[in-house]
């Protein structure tokens, strides 16, 4: 196995003990919509919608210069800046919502969204409950799990089949898998984790978040 994909894990365990073990502090209801959580093994560690960022991914064809001319015919969003447009293992960005809009208008706006092509996630960032500074949080189309045991991995194939997940070819260590949602299903990352930890058949299955670490 690469690396990058133990590198990977690692960093993905290391802020999903963070968002756990972080200090509450108060949200400011305005920026904020309903509240929404993930498990963490068996514990729900809860967290704030944001109304104002998404963040957006697009097809891997998609330059900056076609993203920004996308997000400005959308006509919903602020121009895009090329700080917040990253080109990796995929492509994607931190919007920012234009204006004020209610949370029922921002899931018209991802549904909306999410019809064109050129675009393959669309969510709202989340703000940490427990989190001392509140930095936000994003959410891509992907979400990890842990079997039980190495030799279940007939078990994930089953049920990622049956709810049309794919299971991201070479992304992969010991019993550790990244699944994909695809952008038609009728629930995102985050619940989709929640689906497959709730059903009892892993170890763990928590999203993958994207968090800005900022330099010192």
């Amino acid at each position: 196995m690469k690396i990058k994909n133990k590198l990977y894990l690692a960093l993905f365990m290391l802020l999903s003990f963070c968002l756990f073990s972080c200090k509450k502090e108060s949200v400011t209801p305005a920026n904020t919509c309903e509240t929404s959580f993930y498990y963490y093994f068996k514990d729900k560690i809860y967290l704030e919608k944001s109304a104002t960022k998404l963040t957006v991914g697009f097809n891997e064809s998609v330059s900056y210069e076609e993203a920004e001319k996308l997000i400005e015919e959308f006509n919903y969003f602020e121009k895009l800046e090329p700080k917040n447009f990253v080109s990796a293992d995929k492509k994607y960005s931190k919007v920012n919502i234009k204006g004020y809009r209610t949370c029922d208008e921002i899931k018209e706006i991802l549904r909306f969204v999410k019809k064109d092509d050129r675009i393959t996630f669309a969510n709202q960032d989340f703000i940490p409950v427990k989190s001392k500074t509140k930095e936000l949080v994003g959410l891509t189309d992907d979400f990890i799990v842990g079997l039980k045991d190495s030799n279940d991995i007939s078990i994930l194939q089953e049920f990622a089949l049956k709810n049309k997940v794919k299971i991201v070819p070479g992304a992969a260590y010991s019993s550790f898998f990244i699944l994909r949602v695809d952008k038609t299903s009728d629930k995102n990352a985050l619940e989709m984790a929640n689906y497959f930890q709730e059903s009892g058949l892993f170890y763990f299955a928590q999203p993958d978040f994207l968090i800005s670490v900022k330099p010192h």
